[in-house]
């Protein structure tokens, strides 16, 4: 009797992931991210989020949980992108990721995590479910994590940038000017929490 050897499964697709180190409060990091991300994705030319079409990404902090490529704030008017998942100021922000030229109802997910270090936050972006996606990716797990560096890499910046700006309105002589300290007084504390 002949056995046949097991049929070899795919192998499951990688999933994209980034991290960055950024001194400040996981609060600070999670308001930039959730404000400026998709400043960060347009930067690096390559994200589905068109400059000429969309003007930024907006996460609606109501009930309905979406994650929009917003066109106009005034009328509300914009394309979903996905629905937040997860939802929780200074920790973690999860929510579904499809383009816009993917067929309907396909979708992956971006886990948002904003971990509280000492001296700052590592703040990490795992993006997954590839798989779903089926053999016509148009884009691999290593594009999309180059993507999520530069636009972690941004957010990084833009809490320096604000980080400095407070310093500065607090002056020479405060201990968070002396010391470089974050956006509040104090370290932040691996059990920090809001």
């Amino acid at each position: 009797m002949r056995v046949s050897p097991k049929p070899r499964l795919p192998k499951p697709i990688a999933a994209a992931r980034a991290r960055v180190f950024v001194e400040a409060w996981p609060e600070d990091v999670f308001c930039v991210f959730i404000e400026e991300v998709g400043l960060g994705l347009r930067s690096t030319g390559w994200s589905s989020i068109e400059p000429g079409r969309g003007r930024y990404l907006r996460f609606n902090r109501d009930v309905s949980g979406r994650f929009v490529e917003a066109y106009d704030a005034v009328a509300d008017t914009g394309e979903e992108l996905g629905r937040v998942t997860a939802w929780q100021p200074g920790a973690r922000v999860a929510f579904g990721w499809r383009q816009m030229d993917w067929p309907q109802g396909v979708s992956t997910e971006v886990d948002v995590r904003f971990e509280p270090v000492f001296g700052g936050t590592l703040l990490s972006v795992e993006h997954s479910g590839f798989g779903t996606l089926g053999p016509d990716l148009e884009r691999s797990p290593s594009e999309y994590r180059a993507a999520w560096n530069e636009a972690i890499g941004w957010v990084a910046r833009r809490v320096r940038l604000e980080s400095s700006a407070h310093r500065e309105l607090l002056g020479s002589g405060s201990p968070s000017e002396r010391n470089g300290g974050p956006l509040r007084s104090g370290p932040p504390s691996l059990s920090h929490r809001m």
